[in-house]
């Protein structure tokens, strides 16, 4: 069965909670007082497909019901993924929305970014991303349903 590739759409959900810069040297790219830095937040540059279950496959072919997941990232200086958490996934009434979440957020770690910059230098950065596919087929019901 073919893998299917969700669809991302980051940027309606893509919102920086914290910054990590780490230690300036001395008047080394500290802003003058006042100065807002011009902060560019991470984006995905290469996405690795899930490894879904047989049901998670079969469900996404049968389904037609959209599903969005939240999912809270914490992005390497060097474009990598240090730590992935599932924040919510919906319907929520929907146990293979969650099963679905788990799957996409184990692949993650193999995604690559563009870190997110301060002033044009690389910085370690936690974000929010909004993850939204939909079923291929069925009429809008998970099977069962």
């Amino acid at each position: 069965m073919p893998k299917r590739r969700p669809v991302l759409l980051p940027a309606l959900l893509l919102t920086l909670a914290s910054l990590s810069c780490g230690p300036a040297s001395q008047g080394e790219g500290v802003p003058p007082p006042g100065h807002r830095p011009a902060l560019m937040q991470p984006e995905v540059l290469q996405q690795v497909d899930p490894d879904f279950t047989e049901a998670t496959a079969k469900f996404l072919d049968t389904s037609n019901v959209k599903l969005r997941v939240v999912f809270h990232i914490a992005v390497r200086r060097d474009g990598t993924a240090s730590a992935v958490k599932v924040v919510s996934a919906e319907p929520a009434e929907l146990p293979a929305a969650r099963t679905f979440a788990e799957e996409v957020a184990a692949s993650i770690p193999k995604w690559r970014f563009r870190p997110a910059t301060v002033n044009g230098a690389p910085v370690d950065a936690e974000f929010n991303f909004l993850l939204e596919t939909q079923g291929a087929g069925g009429e809008g019901q998970a099977p069962g349903r």
